[in-house]
């Protein structure tokens, strides 16, 4: 009997090992690398190793219908279908991650700076 509660307590430090083992995996933050982006939500919408434009700036004017915002100097960014313009306004100041597709400059992130 006592080979076996022995066994039975090896067997518990083993799987307690293991399940501190991978619980500490999950705690270590993931590499992070300047370059083509290759975050799960562009690999779901097919912008895997796409390099996209930051910037910081404010929104001069929004189109809620047009799904479109003017930025300073002009420049006229379209929301990409996952994004919900319906929070911003005009005078904000954002951070912006777009890219130029078939001519057209297509936000694909909008972060609000502040208030």
């Amino acid at each position: 009997m006592r080979k076996f509660d022995q066994g039975v307590a090896l067997a518990a430090m083993f799987a307690g090992a293991l399940a501190a083992g991978s619980a500490f995996a999950q705690l270590i933050p993931p590499t992070v690398m300047d370059g083509p982006s290759m975050n799960s939500m562009d690999m779901l919408y097919g912008r895997a190793g796409r390099v996209l434009n930051n910037i910081t700036t404010r929104i001069e004017s929004i189109d809620l219908n047009a799904r479109t915002m003017t930025i300073p100097g002009g420049k006229v960014l379209t929301f990409a279908n996952n994004l919900n313009p319906a929070g911003l306004r005009v005078g904000q100041s954002v951070m912006l991650q777009y890219e130029e597709e078939d001519g057209k400059n297509v936000l694909h992130g909008v972060t609000p700076i502040g208030n």
